[in-house]
């Protein structure tokens, strides 16, 4: 059903009358369900029909959603009702009826904020009073709040800082500005929330530290008050979008769309990011928007020159040595080429309302060798003719040094074959901190130990912490001038962040997954060793934990009330166990003991249910993998029954 089938229904008297009867005879949710509705018809008369439910509502949650349903103009039939409530109020009920009172007539309302700020004990209840008398009295009531927001009282402060917000008045701007500094989190907040409701202007460098604040609450708030007037702005608020928090993810994506700034290129350029959160975010951005011309081809034409740079140091990086390691940068490189290539076709769907396009994304990148040669010709057919010239060599089955060669005609300036060491160097000014720790690792076996230190000091200050651990590790090995030795006493600690990826290659729950999402899981885990006959946990216990077996084995035993525990599997490296308390709160469903010396990367909850949110197909693995294991398991109790 459409808005338009919607409405016409809605507009019925009878539905209306219905509605109205199931508003009136309802309760709790189900009541304020049926009052939104009838208030977005906008039903006749609803406030009287809402003051009636009310007058004989005692819950005070009700109350407060009831009083929330009525009307500007419902002030007359609420005012007195209002005033015989406030004296035995709760606070939150209290400044519900204030604000209420605030929003439908400020002056009539004013006796029983007179009555608030002469009797009540809650600072917070006499600071909502106080703001609302400030609209009809600024000259008495001004000085008030100005001495409460300079008081040294936190509790009058705050109260000061509340009644400056719902003032509305900017006389205050300058006291809420300087409390931005506050190490009290919850003033912090009052302060924000004041400074958004008087719309203070220049607050960007002022709130910008809390715009990552490990309090998503601040985040928000913070970013509530952040203005997008310039580049630097929209790129602060884009890296937003693939927040942890999804009312900060959602207000960000808000703030794109209504800025007063509006730069569809940057918004573009941004899809190298690597989160899925925020690519997705940013499509449904362009999708809305026109982008120029103009900005559609320079921005082709940037991707495919990164292409063919990524496809000429994927050529070379499979001549290195390094063995698994090498291959694993190939690998990663020739990824960054198709996801590159697909982020660009995507661009081109957005802005394309035919249709067409997302038929040839899904045609060229099928694994279907028809479908794929229709859909080139088909892009030949539709897009501008400069924009194939350059993508259709990325997408030709033709060899390696045809598609290299026909990049330098493309970029004949910028697209040189480097030698060694300018392709060392060039991928180690990488932006992409995988290809940095992949880069990192083998470069001892390219260079002398000297020349790599010298290399790796330049990262021990990166803003991926991944990549100065790998350069700190690698700068103590080779500072020792025993980098064999160095390597074996290394690998027997710890499992090196490449090891992880290395390794998690090979665990069924993380097929299909790109290098740089393996690095991104990686990254995630710690590893954990237990000794022969160690129990990793029991049968009962709550579970928070995800492992990952590395070395050894472990038997999984399951308790039978009075008679002897069975072992219902036995598993080894290159597997895993307690992933179902990860997606629940199940307690745990077998104890698990190790056999052997194991070795494990555990994942926590929080980490793996953030990385199945970026990766959906994982908790799909796990799904089918968690169905196997369930057959094995009663072939294996049907054999003990026997």
């Amino acid at each position: 059903m459409d808005a338009d089938e919607l409405s016409q229904i809605l507009r019925d008297k009878q539905v209306q009358k219905t509605l109205l009867h199931r508003f009136m005879d309802e309760s709790g949710e189900n009541r304020l369900w049926y009052g939104r509705l009838l208030q977005s018809i906008d039903f006749p008369n609803l406030d009287q029909h809402i003051v009636v439910v009310l007058k004989n509502e005692q819950d005070v949650d009700m109350r407060i959603g009831l009083i929330e349903l009525l009307s500007d103009q419902a002030g007359p039939l609420v005012v007195e009702l209002f005033g015989a409530w406030l004296e035995k109020a709760d606070q939150e009920l209290a400044v519900a009826m204030i604000g209420a009172g605030r929003r439908m007539s400020p002056e009539l309302f004013v006796p029983m904020n007179r009555k608030v700020v002469e009797s009540t004990q809650s600072n917070i209840v006499r600071a909502h009073a106080t703001g609302s008398l400030y609209s009809v009295e600024p000259e008495t009531f001004g000085p008030i709040i100005e001495n409460w927001v300079t008081s040294e009282n936190s509790d009058y402060c705050c109260a000061g800082i509340i009644a400056a917000g719902i003032s509305g008045d900017n006389r205050f701007e300058d006291h809420l500005k300087m409390m931005l500094n506050t190490d009290d989190d919850a003033i912090l907040l009052e302060v924000m929330c004041s400074l958004d409701a008087i719309h203070a202007t220049g607050l960007n460098e002022l709130v910008l530290p809390y715009l990552h604040n490990s309090n998503p609450g601040m985040r928000q708030a913070a970013l509530t008050l952040f203005c997008i007037e310039d580049e630097k702005a929209l790129k602060k608020v884009i890296s937003l979008l693939g927040d942890k928090s999804e009312k900060v993810a959602t207000l960000a994506r808000e703030k794109i769309r209504s800025a007063p700034y509006e730069n569809s290129l940057r918004l573009v350029k941004s899809l190298s990011l690597p989160k899925k959160m925020v690519l997705e975010s940013l499509f449904d951005l362009l999708s809305e928007m026109s982008i120029k011309g103009g900005d559609v081809f320079r921005f082709v034409q940037l991707q495919a020159r990164t292409c063919y740079k990524l496809t000429i140091q994927a050529h070379m990086v499979a001549r290195f040595p390094g063995g698994e390691l090498q291959r694993l940068l190939t690998t990663h490189l020739e990824e960054r080429i198709w996801f590159t290539l697909q982020t660009t076709l995507r661009v081109l769907v957005t802005q394309d309302a035919s249709g067409r396009m997302q038929t040839i994304f899904n045609g060229v990148f099928s694994s279907d060798g028809r479908k794929r040669a229709n859909s080139l010709e088909a892009m030949d057919d539709i897009l501008d003719k400069g924009i194939v010239r350059l993508l259709t060599p990325l997408f030709d089955d033709i060899s390696i040094d045809e598609r290299i060669a026909a990049g330098q005609r493309l970029f004949p300036d910028e697209l040189n074959i480097p030698d060694d060491l300018e392709l060392i160097d060039s991928l180690l000014n990488s932006p992409n901190w995988v290809t940095l720790v992949l880069m990192l690792t083998i470069l001892p076996q390219m260079m002398e130990p000297t020349e790599v230190i010298q290399r790796l000091r330049f990262f021990l200050g990166h803003k991926s912490p991944d990549v100065v651990s790998t350069a700190k590790r690698l700068e103590a090995q080779l500072s020792e001038g025993n980098i064999e030795q160095e390597a074996a006493m290394e690998k027997e600690t710890t499992i090196t962040l490449t090891d992880k990826i290395l390794y998690l290659r090979n665990i069924e729950i993380f097929a299909g997954l790109t290098i740089s999402e393996l690095a991104a899981v990686a990254s995630a885990t710690e590893e954990v060793v237990f000794n022969k006959e160690e129990t990793v946990f029991n049968e009962g216990e709550r579970g928070d934990t995800l492992f990952l077996i590395v070395q050894g084995d472990v038997s999984v035993i399951k308790d039978r009330i009075g008679r002897k525990a069975i072992e219902l599997d036995r598993i080894g490296a290159g597997d895993y166990f307690g992933e179902m308390a990860l997606f629940g709160d199940d307690s745990r469903s077998a104890t698990i003991r190790v056999k052997k010396t194991a070795r494990f990367l555990t994942l926590q909850k929080e980490d793996l249910q953030e990385i199945v949110r970026e990766f959906p197909q994982i908790a799909l693995n796990v799904c089918s993998v968690f169905s196997m294991r369930i057959r094995n398991l009663h072939r294996k109790i049907s054999e003990q029954s026997c």
